[in-house]
């Protein structure tokens, strides 16, 4: 929201970035410390996460970074029937701590293992439609 994050991905990676509006943001932050961080995981929740991804497609997003730990609790990023791909940013945090940890050797099957998990592309291209889903 504050902007940085956007910054970073459209200079360093040539992305666009989207946010669900004010509204949506609001109801994914309640999610996530109202139910999400209290252990709360319910179908309403997966539901409020689904609309937004399918706002956010149908506002030209590409695929939506679920840009909280806590939110594959509630929507996996291999779940069925989205109209674009999902990144787990907790499947790719950890996939981008075993490249570091295993080396080059492992590196490659480490980021594919978070990419084919993330249904994403190996190689997106770099004007792709990133959105982020949190506040």
């Amino acid at each position: 929201e504050d902007g940085f994050l956007h910054r970073h991905l459209a200079e360093g990676f040539g992305l666009d970035v989207q946010v669900p509006d004010a509204e949506g943001r609001e109801a994914v932050h309640r999610l996530i410390f109202e139910e999400l961080c209290r252990g709360h995981v319910g179908y309403a929740g997966r539901a409020l996460l689904e609309a937004q991804v399918r706002r956010l497609a149908d506002a030209g997003a590409q695929a939506v970074i679920l840009g909280c730990t806590e939110l594959s609790l509630s929507l996996p990023a291999d779940a069925p029937g989205l109209p674009v791909p999902l990144a787990d940013s907790t499947a790719l945090h950890v996939a981008m701590g075993l490249r570091w940890l295993l080396g080059e050797d492992a590196e490659d099957r480490a980021v594919s293992a978070a990419q084919n998990r993330a249904s994403l592309p190996a190689n997106r291209a770099g004007r792709a439609a990133v959105t982020a889903a949190t506040p």
